[in-house]
C-alpha cells in the first residue's frame, strides 16, 4: 500500500453542529503518526494521550508501567487498521476530557505525483479548545461566549483562546498544521520517566524586541509580507504595546524596548514550505536576502525585519528541493 492514499473523514462525537475534518493520508503512515497527523488537522494540540479502537483491539502509545493487551499503535500502519473503503475505528483524545472521533475510510487511491500528503479536503467548525471539559463543557463555553448577559461569560471570554470563534474553520491551515508535528516527547517519557524527570516538550513562542512605536511596521512585514497572521493580544497585556502572530505552531511575539538593540546573532528561524517563492516575496518587498551555506537536511538564507532583527528562513529537502 505504499503507493496509495487513504481519504478519511474524521467527526467529533456529541458536538453539534458537527466539528469534522476530511483529510488525505499515505496508506503506509505509521498509525503513531497518523495520530498526531489527525490531532492536527482537528485543532488539538497534542498535549494528551491518545488510543484507538478498531474491531475491538485497542492501539495505543505502550506504557511499560501499565499491563494491558494494547497493541503498539507504531508498529501498525493505516492500511492495516483501516484496509478497505467502509472501515471504522474510534479514535479517543484526552482521557480527561474524553474526546471520541469516528474515523471512517471514504476512498483509497493511488498517490498523485509532486502531492504532498497529508493535507486536509475539507471540514467545518473550530475545534474545541484543550481542556474545556469535554462536549458538555464545550457547550457551557459556547453558550456563554455568544451570551453577553451570560454569568460566566466575562471569565470563559478571558479563558477562551484570543478571538475564539467556534464556526471558524480554514482548510489551508489545517494543512499546514499537518505537515509541521512532533511526537517523541510521550513516548519517550512513557519509556523512562525517571532520566527524564520534569522536561521542555516544546516551545511556546518566539519573542524579539522592537523600538516603542513599530507596530505598524511589524504587521506590515510579519502579516503583509511574511505572511503570518496578527494575533490579538490579550487585554491585559495590550498596553504594553508590540505584536503578537501565528501560524500553524508558530507564535512570534514582538515586545517593545525601551533600550532597543536588534538581535543580530540570535535568531529564529523560520520553516516554510518554498524557499525560492519566500525569496523573491521578500525580495519584491525591497528586503535584502542573503543566501546562508546549506544545513544538514535544508536549504536556507537570512534577512533582516524592519527592525534589524536577524530572521532565517529554512526549507527541508525533503519537501522535494534539490
Amino acid at each position: 500500500m505504499a503507493g496509495t492514499v487513504h481519504q478519511l473523514t474524521i467527526t467529533l462525537r456529541s458536538v453539534k453542529p458537527p466539528v469534522w475534518r476530511r483529510i488525505a493520508v499515505r496508506s503506509d503512515t505509521a498509525l503513531g503518526e497518523a495520530a498526531v497527523i489527525m490531532e492536527k488537522a482537528m485543532g488539538w494540540k497534542s498535549y494528551h494521550l491518545h488510543s484507538f479502537d478498531a474491531d475491538g483491539t485497542t492501539y495505543a502509545t505502550p506504557d511499560p508501567d501499565w499491563d494491558n493487551d494494547d497493541e503498539d499503535e507504531d508498529r501498525f500502519r493505516v492500511a492495516d487498521v483501516l484496509p478497505n473503503v467502509g472501515s471504522k475505528l474510534r479514535w479517543y483524545y484526552d482521557f480527561g476530557d474524553g474526546w471520541e472521533h469516528d474515523v471512517a475510510v471514504e476512498k483509497i487511491g493511488s498517490a498523485e505525483a509532486g502531492v504532498r500528503y497529508p493535507f486536509c479536503i475539507a471540514g467545518a467548525r473550530a475545534c474545541p479548545p484543550e481542556d474545556c471539559g469535554g462536549p458538555s463543557g464545550y457547550e457551557r463555553l459556547r453558550d456563554a461566549l455568544a451570551d453577553p448577559s451570560h454569568p460566566e461569560h466575562g471569565q470563559l471570554r478571558d479563558w477562551a483562546p484570543p478571538n475564539f470563534d467556534p464556526a471558524h474553520f480554514d482548510v489551508k491551515e489545517a494543512s499546514k498544521a499537518m505537515r509541521f508535528r512532533r511526537r517523541d516527547t510521550i513516548r519517550q517519557y512513557l519509556s523512562d520517566p525517571v532520566s527524564i524527570g520534569p522536561s521542555v516538550i516544546g516551545l511556546h513562542h518566539i519573542q524579539l524586541a522592537m523600538p516603542e512605536g513599530g507596530e505598524v511596521k511589524a504587521v506590515e512585514f510579519y502579516e503583509g509580507i511574511l505572511g503570518i497572521p496578527e494575533l490579538p493580544k490579550p487585554s491585559h497585556l495590550a498596553g504594553r504595546g508590540g505584536c503578537w502572530f501565528e501560524a500553524g505552531s508558530v507564535l512570534l511575539h514582538l515586545g517593545v524596548e525601551a533600550d532597543f538593540q536588534p538581535a543580530r546573532k540570535g535568531h529564529p528561524a523560520l520553516l516554510v514550505d518554498d524557499l525560492s517563492s519566500m525569496s523573491a516575496r521578500l525580495g519584491n518587498a525591497g528586503v535584502e536576502v542573503v543566501d546562508d551555506e546549506p544545513l544538514t537536511g535544508f536549504l536556507r538564507f537570512y534577512a533582516y525585519d524592519p527592525f534589524g532583527n536577524r530572521l532565517e528562513f529554512l526549507q527541508s529537502l525533503d519537501d522535494g528541493s534539490s
